[in-house]
């Protein structure tokens, strides 16, 4: 049933409310430097007024107003862009850009990057440009940075600041040695405090800082060391203590957060631990510290972990930057693939959908809870390669053209080539697969059954099944039965067997009724 001006209007109206609320300015470009898409950060971060208004100057015009530099000082034109590097078919690494608009002399700081799009002949076709505004973060740290390497303490928390807590950690060190005293070192960070940052404003961040700060100083002793050494990391000297002596202290102050409402957000922090029995040195106890506080992390947060070398492995600065970056660039995928979805309500949490139920497909398949994670990861970003294909195709109530087919085709490719940086390789490998058929007959690469990655077969029946029971413009809302006859009448041609196996499985539990309520969110992956 064909939609009505009325409902596509506020289609595109709540998708540009959500696209404006996604942290990255995101821009696609075709190889003459056209804009085909920009939301509305790009253009608050180059200084235009609306996307509309970006997409709408010349690719010329754009260059000429701005002074582009990067973190040398080394002036940049067009051409040094990462995004006319992938463009060309060059490598285009991430890019710390300052830039002054020849009319405004206020600088401007970005992180940017940039993945070309191919089409079958590996040409490139498109550039997806993704970029963060980091402007406010290089001014506060140009204003502020001499003045407190300087103080004593943290203005902020009035906790001492991380130089203080360096120097007193070393004496600390050589005090314990010489006397043979025992010496533990915490360090504890606030948990998803970026996303606080995000969702509710610095002013709550800042507060919320504060309130862990007090929470953690009524837990500590006189003789102990609490400092702010980070953003959000917290560190704590405790003398005279072993490491389960601190683990002890170290609970009863996450307990303590965790129980507090602090300024209407529920806040919980992760430590790790080590003492001086297992480092040599102050350098080594911070670094093993920090290693089982990033272990504390990727194993569920709101913990707190003893550093042991037989259980975590020591990370380098460079590893765990990875990790974070990781994660944070997920969520910016994750949000972006919603907003896709909610171009059209037919689609509405389409990708969601997509990935409880295949985690609930792997489960029944026997995998295990890591490989499960994974794969509905990959399935929550399988279609944010749709950002590349014109809306007019995405929302279209009839039929395609052969040509437009084409256009639509691309966006497998388009979405492993988007993700190919934060996901591993054998979840890119599944979204790029995953309209791929067992007859030969799926794209983009047309390859036969023994060649598709399971994951990416089980994410093709996810996908169809979802298509098939939510209505379309195009179809009519099947019922579970009806959908899965017709996965059954396709075995071998569009879907392998064992992923229908599994659809059987699930429908014999009772569990494929309840499909469409599905939220996502990783609910899930506990399996059957």
């Amino acid at each position: 049933m064909r939609r009505s001006e009325h409902e596509l209007r506020a289609s595109h109206d709540e998708l540009r409310v959500i696209l404006d609320g996604i942290a990255d300015g995101i821009t696609v470009q075709d190889p003459d430097g056209h804009l085909v898409y920009a939301n509305d950060v790009a253009a608050r971060v180059l200084g235009f007024g609306s996307a509309q208004e970006l997409m709408s100057t010349e690719p010329g015009e754009v260059a000429q107003a701005y002074e582009m530099f990067d973190e040398d000082g080394r002036r940049l034109g067009p051409d040094d862009l990462p995004g006319r590097a992938a463009l060309r078919g060059e490598p285009a690494p991430e890019r710390v850009i300052r830039s002054r608009s020849r009319s405004d002399p206020d600088e401007h700081w970005s992180i940017t990057k940039a993945r070309a799009v191919r089409d079958s002949a590996g040409r490139p076709v498109r550039a997806v440009n993704i970029f963060t505004d980091i402007t406010a973060l290089k001014r506060v740290e140009r204003d502020r940075e001499a003045a407190l390497a300087r103080a004593g303490a943290d203005p902020l928390t009035g906790l001492a600041n991380h130089r203080v807590f360096h120097e007193r950690l070393a004496s600390e060190v050589s005090r314990a040695r010489r006397h043979g005293n025992p010496l533990a070192l915490a360090l504890i960070d606030v948990d998803h405090f970026k996303q606080i940052n995000d969702t509710r404003g610095h002013q709550v961040g800042d507060r919320v800082l504060a309130e862990v700060s007090e929470r953690l100083a009524e837990m500590a002793r006189n003789e102990d060391v609490l400092a702010r050494i980070g953003g959000d990391e917290f560190g704590l000297l405790l003398p005279h203590t072993d490491r389960l002596e601190a683990y002890a202290a170290i609970e009863r102050a996450r307990q303590a957060v965790s129980a507090s409402d602090l300024v209407g957000v529920r806040v919980t922090v992760s430590a790790g631990i080590c003492d001086l029995a297992t480092a040599h040195d102050a350098d080594s106890m911070f670094r093993f510290a920090d290693g089982a506080l990033y272990w504390s992390k990727a194993h569920g947060r709101d913990v707190a972990w003893i550093y042991d070398p037989s259980t975590i492995r020591e990370l380098s600065a460079a590893e765990r930057a990875e990790h974070l970056q990781q994660s944070q660039a997920l969520v910016g995928l994750r949000a972006l693939a919603r907003a896709i979805d909610a171009k059209d309500p037919s689609t509405r949490q389409h990708s969601d959908r997509v990935a409880a139920l295949a985690a609930r497909l792997a489960g029944v398949l026997g995998w295990g809870f890591d490989r499960v994670a994974l794969l509905s990861e990959a399935a929550l970003v399988h279609d944010v390669g749709k950002i590349g294909v014109p809306d007019a195709l995405l929302l279209k109530p009839g039929p395609l053209t052969a040509a437009e087919f084409e256009q639509v085709k691309l966006h497998a490719l388009l979405s492993a080539q988007i993700v190919e940086d934060v996901l591993t390789a054998e979840q890119v490998a599944w979204i790029r697969c995953h309209h791929e058929r067992p007859d030969g007959g799926g794209y983009p690469f047309g390859l036969a059954a023994e060649d598709i990655p399971l994951g990416a077969a089980v994410l093709t029946v996810a996908d169809s099944w979802d298509v098939m029971t939510v209505s379309r413009p195009y179809s009519r809302r099947k019922t579970p039965e009806q959908a899965l006859a017709e996965c059954t009448s396709l075995l071998g041609q569009q879907f392998c067997a064992e992923a229908v196996e599994a659809l059987h499985e699930l429908h014999r539990r009772g569990l494929l009724e309840t499909a469409a309520g599905i939220d996502g969110g990783g609910a899930a992956l506990g399996g059957p």
